[in-house]
C-alpha cells in the first residue's frame, strides 16, 4: 500500500492535516458546507433558504466545524473509483 500523505498547516486557527484519520475541531472557523447559496445578476450571493443576500450570521452556517478522515465516505469513494474505471475501461472485475 503507499505511503499517507501527512502535511498539516495552520490558518486563521484551523489545523488542516492531509492522511490524518484524527477528526479535528477547527475551534472558532466557520463553514457555508450546510448553506445553499446562488450568486445574482451584480455579484450579490444569496442564500437559498431565506431569499436575502447571504451573511456568515445566517443560520445554516455552523461553527467549531469537524474535519478530517471518514471510513464510510473513503471506502465508498474508493469503490465508486473503482467501479467507474472498470466500465469505463471495459475491465473485468
Amino acid at each position: 500500500m503507499p505511503a499517507r500523505l501527512r502535511r498539516c498547516w495552520h490558518k486563521e486557527k484551523a489545523i488542516v492535516c492531509l492522511g490524518s484519520k484524527t477528526p479535528i475541531v477547527s475551534k472558532g472557523a466557520q463553514s457555508t458546507r450546510a448553506c445553499t447559496l446562488t450568486e445574482e445578476p451584480f455579484g450579490t450571493i444569496i442564500n437559498v433558504a431565506t431569499r436575502e443576500p447571504f451573511t456568515y450570521k445566517d443560520p445554516c452556517v455552523e461553527v467549531d466545524p469537524h474535519s478530517g478522515y471518514n471510513e464510510a465516505a473513503a471506502t465508498a469513494t474508493r469503490k465508486a473509483v473503482k467501479d467507474v474505471v472498470r466500465t469505463t475501461f471495459k475491465l473485468a472485475y
